[in-house]
């Protein structure tokens, strides 16, 4: 399973870099023979978005890899989109779900949790599930 992309909005100037990065990952591993699920991280806060070292947004870099797991027909899990149906379908808020405007806190990793164990089709414990 491989999520990158967020630094690279500081690194390089466009996602189709982040594309090119990760076809190159993508490709090392198919010539081993190891199976790879492409993610998307979680959206950031528009305070984030707005730093000046960001050359794109969060939403850009899930596109590019959404692009990259489309063009290449590899399995590909929207975190992204895993918080926004989350924000959509609760009273929470981002912030509420980060420990600063970017990263997951202790209840965003849960979010992670639950969406990617449902997007692999992974039952879960009625303990671990978040009610």
């Amino acid at each position: 399973i491989l999520q990158i992309g967020t630094n690279d909005r500081i690194v390089y100037k466009s996602p189709q870099s982040t594309q090119a990065f990760i076809k190159a990952i993508v490709s090392y591993c198919e010539e081993r023979n190891v199976p790879v699920v492409l993610m998307a991280a979680n959206p950031s806060t528009d305070k984030d978005e707005s730093v000046e070292q960001r050359n794109f947004h969060m939403r850009d870099v899930h596109d590019a890899i959404s692009s990259v797991a489309e063009e290449l027909g590899v399995p590909f899990i929207s975190n992204y989109n895993g918080y926004i149906e989350r924000i959509v379908n609760s009273k929470e808020t981002l912030k509420e779900l980060l420990s600063d405007e970017l990263h997951p806190n202790d209840k965003g990793y849960k979010v992670y949790f639950n969406y990617i164990a449902k997007e692999l089709g992974l039952s879960l414990e009625i303990d671990e599930l978040e009610l």
